[in-house]
């Protein structure tokens, strides 16, 4: 049977469906106020208000309350409401009151579960609690009706009241300044946080609800810049993993808390290590060409290196750029030509130090520049008997050097020309949608494939 049939008889149980339903709702959910935590710092809290709403839930299960949502929202709520409007001048303040009030709650939970529990399988109940092993998959229907109405009302008070979230996110001091209530805004996100966490805890236990809360937002912050586009985002992986861990779990009979989990974390992974490939491209150029371009790839390759390291460096000395006028985006140099140029528009950091930003082109020069003299090179053996060690193989390194500051100061020169070029010619893709439709995207797109060989 394949997989697609075995999710099709799957979804013909009504707790499966309950399950998903439940599962986007929630993730839904935390992706959409994860975002405001993340930024405004309060992304532990999510995790020491999960262990409040465990010990509540402890509580709740001793008394015998028929819906132990009587008891864990309110008790939530209000550890939420202490924890992020609590006054100032209180005693104990910040991560301390949190890291406090959690492994408080957590003991206490535990220590009542263990007291006073009316299971033969204690470990068990706590394990699904705490991890969300099944939880989602043994809702009732009255359970997924409380979640959809709870889970309406945090979108739609969130998306009431989206602007004046935005600006309290962002920058608290100024929305008190422009007459928005900041006290009233941040209780209401106590309260939306506290809601929140204790619908997770049905998907994913109190011990993962932070990470069902932080992981989304981390995730589209690689993505997107502006506000609007990293809640749009989050809220589309966060929905995804859900949708994807909770029918794994269950086509692979594996915690549906835990592989919701894990799938965000893939996300993110996934994310990070994309990020890390394109800010790494120019390097992997000058590697690949130095590598394909030589007789031998390992010489060529480190060749290439040594021109790409030196070739950047030399080229940020020349005009003098420094750390501290990368950071600065009013500073400003000269070309050899006179001409004024913005350190943030024509510089950038390379390994640590200030170079001209040439994005690919360097490690494109940079690798033919090692291959070529890589090949030139390798098997030189003209130095005097004094100096023999430094034939061969060894020369190489000497003569990169050489060229490595005749190409620097070239660039130098020409590369700022070419800049501006660039700089142009990108406006102008940029703008061109009314003046050249068809034009301009057929000479990018003919450009971008150009450079296919390089990188072969």
């Amino acid at each position: 049977m394949g997989i697609f049939e075995q999710l099709s008889g799957y979804l013909s149980f009504s707790f499966v469906r309950y399950a998903l339903i439940a599962g986007v709702l929630i993730a839904l959910c935390s992706s959409l106020l994860g975002v405001t935590l993340v930024l405004k710092r309060f992304s532990v809290i999510g995790d020491g208000l999960s262990h409040v709403a465990f010990g509540a839930l402890a509580i709740a299960t001793v008394l015998h309350l028929q819906n132990n949502m009587i008891l864990v929202m309110p008790v939530t709520v209000l550890c939420a409401v202490l924890l992020l409007c609590a006054n100032q001048n209180a005693k104990i303040k910040g991560d301390a009151a949190i890291a406090m009030l959690s492994v408080s709650a957590l003991a206490l939970g535990y220590l009542i579960q263990n007291l006073f529990s009316q299971s033969a399988n204690v470990s068990g109940d706590v394990c699904s609690t705490l991890f969300g092993s099944s939880s989602i998959l043994t809702l009732s229907k009255l359970d997924v009706w409380i979640c959809v109405g709870m889970s309406v009302i945090v979108m739609a008070v969130f998306f009431l009241c989206y602007h004046k979230i935005f600006a309290v996110t962002f920058d608290e001091t100024f929305a008190s300044a422009t007459g928005i209530r900041a006290g009233a805004y941040n209780f209401l996100i106590a309260v939306i946080t506290a809601v929140i966490i204790v619908l997770a805890m049905n998907l994913v236990g109190s011990l993962l609800t932070s990470a069902l809360i932080v992981f989304p937002a981390l995730s589209a912050m690689r993505i997107f810049r502006s506000f609007r586009g990293v809640i749009l985002s989050a809220a589309v992986i966060s929905v995804v993993c859900a949708v994807g861990g909770i029918l794994i779990s269950i086509l692979a009979s594996t915690p549906v808390g835990a592989t919701v989990v894990a799938a965000d974390l893939a996300v993110l992974s996934s994310l990070d290590v994309g990020w890390a490939i394109i800010n790494t491209l120019h390097i992997l150029f000058a590697i690949a060409i130095g590598g394909s371009w030589a007789k031998e790839r390992a010489g060529g390759a480190f060749a290439a290196i040594i021109a790409f390291i030196l070739i950047n460096n030399i080229t940020g000395q020349i005009f003098g750029v420094t750390a501290d006028m990368l950071n600065d985006s009013t500073a400003v140099v000269h070309s050899l030509f006179g001409k004024e140029m913005l350190v943030s528009s024509y510089f950038t950091s390379v390994l640590g130090s200030p170079a001209l930003n040439m994005g690919v082109f360097i490690g494109i020069i940079s690798g033919f520049v090692g291959g070529i003299i890589y090949n030139k090179y390798y098997n030189f053996r003209k130095l005097p008997d004094a100096l023999s060690f430094f034939n061969g193989k060894r020369f190489v390194p000497l003569v990169v050097i050489f060229w490595s500051v005749i190409v620097s100061v070239v660039l130098a020169i020409g590369w700022p020309v070419v800049q501006s070029g660039i700089n142009a010619f990108g406006i102008w893709i940029a703008n061109s949608s009314d003046t050249s439709p068809v034009l301009a995207p057929f000479i990018y797109g003919t450009l971008e494939r150009l450079l296919l060989p390089f990188t072969c």
